[in-house]
């Protein structure tokens, strides 16, 4: 048995020629003024999440589906309601564990680029609290399915009792149907419906079912390939959707 001797590295070293920290530094940048953003849309300025046009209601996919339950308390946000559903399959997700490991905690840094910290002989993985609840990805996205479904659904159902009247409610219903594309895409390419829906087979062609769940698993394998980029995709058009029915819809 041959023990090898652990070599301490410096900080950040590494020998790369590129601005490696780039990256980071934006999706850091990015997620912070995201849930910054988010908080207070959810939290605080409950008023305006809602606008009108010609009797058709808009509602910012912060809030959607709407809820009212009569013993949630009045001053208490009723987005706090499913927020925690969404929130938490973002927080779990693997490509987003990914991100905010290297955007607010460095570890590590990028590929090829020294830890933050000396790790030696203490990783643990993600077996302890906080990170084990990122285990709860699985539940989290069939909640994200559902969600992501309804999404879909109001965005159809805008167009039929006529959203599509004037200039501003065309614009609206673009910018939540983007929401709903972008974030059943984003749901649709996750990892754990990949695995839910080709995962466990000894066989893939014993029968129809076996042939037709490999053959959506291929599918959505390939939505996997951009699983990243609906993910970033899916939080530019919330953010868009809200302000236009906050800022704009709100206004007038």
């Amino acid at each position: 048995m041959i023990n090898l001797e652990l070599v301490e590295h410096k900080r950040f070293e590494n020998s790369r020629n590129d601005n490696w920290w780039l990256r980071p530094f934006i999706q850091a940048l990015t997620l912070t003024f995201f849930a910054l953003y988010a908080m207070w849309a959810v939290v605080f300025d409950v008023e305006h999440h809602k606008s009108e046009i010609n009797d058709v209601s808009f509602v910012s996919p912060f809030y959607s589906p709407e809820i009212k339950l009569d013993w949630w308390p009045e001053n208490l946000s009723p987005g706090l309601i499913l927020i925690w559903a969404p929130l938490g399959f973002r927080l779990t997700c693997y490509y987003a564990r990914r991100v905010y490991y290297r955007a607010f905690f460095a570890d590590p840094p990028s590929c090829a680029v020294g830890e933050l910290r000396a790790v030696a002989n203490k990783y643990k993985g993600e077996t302890k609290l906080p990170w084990i609840l990122n285990n709860l990805h699985r539940y989290f996205f069939y909640i994200a399915f559902i969600l992501a479904s309804i999404h879909v659904f109001s965005f159809v159902k805008l167009i039929v009792v006529g959203s599509l009247a004037t200039m501003e409610g065309q614009i609206a219903t673009l910018l939540l149907g983007l929401d709903g594309i972008f974030l059943a895409l984003y749901v649709l390419s996750c990892h754990s419906c990949k695995h839910l829906v080709g995962g466990g087979l000894n066989c893939n062609s014993c029968s129809s079912m076996t042939i037709k769940r490999y053959q959506t698993w291929k599918f959505i394998k390939k939505l996997n390939t951009k699983h990243h980029w609906y993910f970033w995709l899916s939080l530019i058009t919330i953010l868009m959707a809200d302000m236009y029915i906050r800022f704009i819809l709100a206004a007038n």
